[in-house]
């Protein structure tokens, strides 16, 4: 597969004309598979989330887009000062393409200078192993196993004090 020039990917804000695409993106059933909740969102309840989230000083949501088109999201929310909490999702049809290694790179260099953030962090079900590989190939080390009800959650975490002093986020 081609990797994707620079110049053919956008990370946008997310607004309100990006409700319907997040829902779809977030029901699909492969994001499904992979997320802490398994069960469909329902249409109410996404509203409600989005319409918070997009209020919210402390979490930020971003759209990816290739050629135009909206391709996945990139969210981050502070759970302390100066550390954030990443999710990621991106169409079926972008996996193998470097983009969700491109996105969270820009999204760490973005959180980082308008956000201050020193640390990110992501949880993905341990049996997730190509999550688990995709953050390890991007410098996020893996903490701890955590236990959340029936399922066991890696926590990774990059110290993006540590990544700026190596010259940035520019593994992949």
């Amino acid at each position: 597969m081609q990797k994707a020039t620079v110049t053919e990917l956008n990370l946008r804000m997310a607004g309100p004309e990006d409700k319907a695409f997040l829902l779809e993106l977030r029901n699909s059933p492969a994001v499904r598979l992979q997320s802490k909740t398994q069960e469909v969102i329902a249409e109410t309840t996404h509203e409600q989330w989005f319409h918070a989230q997009l209020k919210r000083p402390d979490s930020v949501i971003w759209i990816l887009e290739y050629q135009g088109q909206r391709e996945g999201y990139l969210r981050a929310q502070e759970s302390e000062p100066g550390r954030w909490l990443l999710s990621i999702a991106l169409h079926a049809n972008a996996h193998g393409k470097g983009h969700g290694a491109w996105v969270v790179r820009e999204g760490c260099r973005l959180l980082h200078k308008r956000y201050g953030a020193r640390c990110l962090v992501a949880e993905v079900l341990a049996k997730n192993t190509t999550a688990r590989r995709f953050f390890k190939s991007l410098g996020f080390v893996e903490k701890e196993i955590l236990r959340q009800g029936e399922l066991d959650l890696v926590r990774f975490e990059l110290d993006l004090m540590i990544e700026m002093e190596k010259g940035g986020s520019s593994r992949g």
